[in-house]
């Protein structure tokens, strides 16, 4: 296949939330940790409540739900701290990813690199995203909206093409 797709990454920050959703709670399961805490302090609480021990059951599950509404409030800080120190709050093109049969070449105004196929780490489809992991923890991001040419029904067939199939994950896509 010698198509090649160009793809020019506008972020906003629906986009950065999206993906910052994505790496923090669908990849690899990182919600669980988050989700344990609260469960096991609500079924400690819950258990104190059948023993009749009120006191400790009510600090049981506040704590649990303190954990989660505080989890979720220093997450949101976070996200809109990034959201204002990029200037997310409209798009901002951050970097261009040229692919073709042999690799891909993303740039922006200070630097260049090309990534060989066979050095890609992972390639992820949520919503209307591809993530394109280089490691573990760098992605680059390609809303489908940001295809020039082509479509992104066309560049995921090309990433069939080019990706072995267990480093392509779909995760909640929108694909045509």
């Amino acid at each position: 296949m010698d198509k090649e797709f160009t793809i020019y990454t506008k972020m906003n920050k629906a986009v950065f939330r999206q993906f910052s959703f994505f790496n923090s709670f669908i990849l690899d399961g990182k919600y669980k940790p988050i989700v344990i805490f609260p469960i096991a302090m609500f079924l400690v609480g819950g258990f104190f409540l059948v023993k009749e021990n009120y006191g400790f059951a009510s600090t049981m599950l506040c704590l649990g739900g303190l954990y989660i509404i505080g989890y979720f409030f220093i997450y949101q800080n976070g996200l809109r701290q990034q959201i204002s120190k990029f200037k997310l709050e409209n798009d901002v093109h951050v970097y261009t990813l040229k692919c073709d049969k042999n690799g891909v070449d993303i740039f922006n105004d200070k630097e260049k690199t090309r990534i060989l196929w066979n050095e890609i780490h992972m390639l992820y489809v949520y919503k209307t995203n591809f993530y394109l992991y280089i490691a573990p923890q760098r992605a680059f991001i390609m809303p489908f909206k940001d295809i020039t040419e082509g479509t992104a029904s066309e560049l995921f067939s090309f990433f069939k093409s080019v990706l072995p199939a267990e480093k392509i994950a779909l995760k909640k896509a929108a694909l045509n």
